[in-house]
């Protein structure tokens, strides 16, 4: 059962919120259709839209920050010291896209390196959501919309949604980034 159940939101989900999800209940559930083991924070309807991935029951060893503030995360972690923490966060290009963005949640910003070091964790995966790829061929659709070229705008939304996810460092640049983290060696 999820510590954090809630209403589901109102609004259809932006694609980078769906994704982020997506990623999340990959990572976390150990087989496709089970059940997904943590204790999850942060927003309530974002809580309430994992558990459509499959129910969340409360394991203390897995602790999933939905757009949490740092400090509650924090909280958390010292509360039940989890073996594995994943965060959902702004990545380094949410305060440059926070004004075009649609997201109908701000996502804050995960712990800093140094916090995760005094926390005894070290960063294991990280994902970014909406990086430089995906904006481009967002802009690029839309132009070929402006400009009457319903072809050309549907190829760059395919190549958008082929590069929303991106493989990459703890600084990846994406609006979102999805991380985990493990206790340290």
């Amino acid at each position: 059962m999820s510590t954090t159940a809630g209403p589901v939101s109102p609004l259809p989900l932006p694609l980078e919120v769906r994704v982020v999800l997506d990623l999340v209940a990959a990572a976390i559930a150990r087989d496709a259709s089970g059940p997904i083991p943590a204790r999850v924070i942060g927003v309530p309807w974002l809580a309430a839209e994992l558990e459509r991935y499959g129910a969340v029951v409360a394991d203390p060893g897995a602790l999933v920050a939905l757009a949490a503030p740092p400090e509650a995360v924090r909280a958390a972690i010292l509360a039940h010291r989890p073996a594995r923490v994943w965060t959902v966060a702004a990545g380094p290009l949410s305060a440059l896209l926070q004004p075009l963005r649609a997201a109908p949640v701000p996502f804050p910003p995960d712990l800093t390196p140094a916090t995760w070091r005094e926390l005894g964790y070290e960063a294991a995966t990280a994902h970014g959501v909406q990086g430089v790829g995906a904006l481009a061929w967002a802009f690029a659709e839309r132009a070929w919309i402006a400009g009457r070229r319903p072809d050309l705008a549907d190829r760059c939304r395919i190549g958008m949604i082929r590069s929303m996810v991106a493989l990459g460092g703890r600084r990846s640049p994406a609006a979102v980034a999805v991380r985990a983290y493990r206790v340290g060696a």
